[in-house]
């Protein structure tokens, strides 16, 4: 990877989660709008207090890693975050920086040296008052860290004097007094005795580029000379629409750019400016790396294909890759009718392409959240973005979601449906094709609503409801309270996730509670073991936390009592002996530990591929490693 940032705090601050989610969203991808552009940084969570075993940070991922430090009170109090930040002031370098955020007054005292490296210092310590001036200060420092971490982002201000000259010069006096930003403005940032228009050109093509369109921009020849060598250049571009009356000729080659309306607070287009920039240059290595290791890849550029594409591109080439999201079905046929011996591609179509054999195959998911999450380095969004860059992969390559589930507030049930939402109509496909099942299980699904059943309609939902089991009144609604109830509950649960697995053809497992459950073992426990016994392929992802890595720990040895872990749910221990007294099937944890340690993963992966797997939080290895076995399994 060109890049990993870990985001530190500790356990007991108040904002942490919610810092981390916003970074999160920033860096690497918006998990509510997955179809959406990211920039797809890794972002992984490091937290703790005293006495916690801190996770530590991984130094062999990626060629460049960035530290972000959220200082609060608490952190600077605590002796084992002290601890932990000098050892990592002792593996800082060229390649490894710290990023200091002050929220508390006294936070970079926590150690003499991060007092000597320049910080994000708040005026009223609020993380989220302050968030426009922390992202643009993030992005800057991590742009510069993929470049030069020594030199500053210059941005040349392309605009019309004619028009535009006032803006211009408040644009560069705010760049000046409230940015580490320079800038390049006219011809008196043009030394003396060099050629003005080599120093012009140079000037663009070693900036970001601000183009204050205005109602004559496009008229002017010098203009129209800075966009073009931008173009050439591959510069990051932004354009401020300034226009106040009418133009009478859009310049067509400011298309295909950011654009965000002139006002007074130009932060907002700095953000812009500075997130496009660094969305470019990291996607250059990331893109670089994927063409190295895929043959069929001729070339790539770092942002979305447009006709000027073809003049930079090498006229031999056939197949280029470009960053997430694919482009519209509209603007593809527009390339393939000027040149259709070149292909655009992203790297999910590159993918599904190369996974030819998932057509029409229904893979369920086994996830929710696990109460060591954190544990593990991982919060509640980055279990979600690896779900959802999964499905969009599967989706992609024409196979099926699979997910047995209630409808919970923010449950993984809504992130599906939204899913399937969102794919469908990014896809204008007919209304009729669902991409996502969800078993409900009985009683549950009694209290589903008419308007319920409509949002699944409008969402591309295949809701499936499984009757009671034998002998109970199927229209009756019974809580789970006592050991009678609690009985037909497990039988109705496991009903369920037996008829859901007789219907699919993989099983991906992640996450998991293992206390403050409803059945026989914990859901994800117990939808390992019908899996393995259907013979159904497993792919298991431990990195996560939760029953699948107390799946892994078991397999690998290390000390697991799930019977123990089970026991922390209020009146389970009296349960077990109810539910053994009634019924033919036991619950038996010593043979379930026995099965799952001589289990054997028959699903397309070497085992170091599913060693990998076992341990890897990191979101691109993860959809990789799981596509090429799913791949390798449908295989005829």
């Amino acid at each position: 990877m060109p890049l990993a940032t870990y985001v530190l705090y500790h356990s007991d601050y108040s904002d942490g989660e919610k810092a981390f989610d916003m970074i999160y969203q920033l860096l690497c991808r918006d998990i509510d709008r997955p179809l959406t552009d990211g920039i797809d940084i890794p972002v992984y969570l490091r937290t703790g207090k005293d006495g916690d075993n801190i996770l530590s940070i991984n130094y062999d991922e990626s060629e460049k890693v960035a530290i972000i430090m959220l200082i609060d009170e608490q952190m600077f109090c605590s002796n084992e975050w002290r601890k932990y930040i000098d050892d990592l002031v002792a593996h800082t370098s060229d390649n490894v920086k710290i990023y200091g955020i002050g929220l508390y007054q006294y936070a970079f005292e926590i150690n003499t040296k991060t007092e000597k490296i320049q910080a994000i210092k708040l005026e009223n310590y609020c993380f989220e008052d302050n968030w426009k001036l922390i992202q643009t200060r993030l992005l800057e420092s991590l742009y510069r860290l993929l470049t030069n971490p020594e030199q500053k982002i210059q941005l040349f201000i392309s605009h019309a004097k004619k028009d535009c000259l006032s803006g211009a010069k408040e644009l560069r006096d705010y760049l000046n007094s409230s940015t580490k930003l320079s800038t390049f403005f006219d011809e008196n940032d043009i030394l003396d005795g060099n050629d003005f228009a080599k120093q012009i050109e140079k000037s663009v093509a070693s900036s970001l580029l601000v183009v204050l369109n205005s109602d004559v921009y496009t008229d002017r020849e010098w203009c129209r000379n800075e966009v073009l060598t931008a173009k050439r250049n591959d510069i990051p571009t932004v354009i401020v629409n300034c226009v106040k009356k009418r133009v009478k000729r859009t310049f067509p080659y400011i298309g295909n750019c950011p654009m965000i309306q002139y006002n007074t607070d130009w932060s907002e287009m700095i953000i812009v400016l500075l997130k496009t920039a660094l969305n470019q240059v990291y996607q250059s290595h990331l893109l670089q790396a994927i063409k190295a290791a895929n043959t069929s890849i001729d070339n790539f550029i770092p942002h979305n294909p447009e006709l000027f594409s073809f003049i930079t591109l090498p006229k031999d080439g056939k197949k280029i890759l470009y960053p997430e999201p694919p482009l519209g079905k509209e603007e593809q046929s527009v390339l393939t009718d000027f040149n259709n011996a070149i292909s655009f591609v992203t790297p999910t179509e590159a993918m599904a392409n190369s996974i030819e054999h998932l057509k029409n195959k229904r893979i369920a998911f086994s996830v929710s959240e696990s109460d060591d999450m954190q544990e593990c380095g991982c919060a509640k969004s980055m279990l979600k973005d690896v779900v959802l860059e999964l499905s969009r992969y599967i989706v992609k390559a024409g196979g099926y979601l699979v997910y047995g589930g209630d409808l919970r507030k923010d449950g993984f049930t809504e992130s599906f449906e939204n899913f399937s939402y969102q794919y469908g109509e990014k896809e204008k496909a007919d209304r009729q094709e669902k991409y996502f099942t969800n078993y409900f299980a009985w009683p549950i699904h009694l209290n589903i609503t008419k308007s319920n059943e409509a949002e699944f309609i409008h969402r591309r939902v295949e809701p499936k409801f499984v009757g009671a089991p034998d002998g109970v009144n199927a229209s009756e609604f019974i809580s789970p309270v006592g050991n009678e109830n609690l009985n037909i509950w497990t039988l109705s649960l496991t009903k369920m996730r037996n008829e859901m697995e007789d219907n699919v053809d993989a099983r991906i497992i992640l996450g998991g509670r293992l206390t403050g459950f409803k059945g026989k073992y914990a859901g994800i426990i117990e939808e390992f073991l019908i899996a393995s016994e259907k013979k159904h392929p497993i792919y298991l992802i431990g990195g996560f936390g939760g029953a699948a890595k107390a799946i892994v720990d078991i397999r690998e040895d290390n000390d697991v009592d799930l019977m123990k872990l089970a026991a922390e749910t209020p009146s389970y221990t009296d349960f077990v002996s109810y539910y053994n007294t009634n019924n033919s099937d036991k619950i038996d944890y010593p043979s379930i530990k026995e099965h799952i340690k001589n289990y054997t993963f028959d699903n397309g992966l070497t085992d170091k591929d599913n060693e990998t797997l076992f341990h890897t939080t990191n979101i691109l290895e993860i959809v990789s490693l799981i596509l090429k076995g799913l791949n390798n399994v449908f295989k005829p």
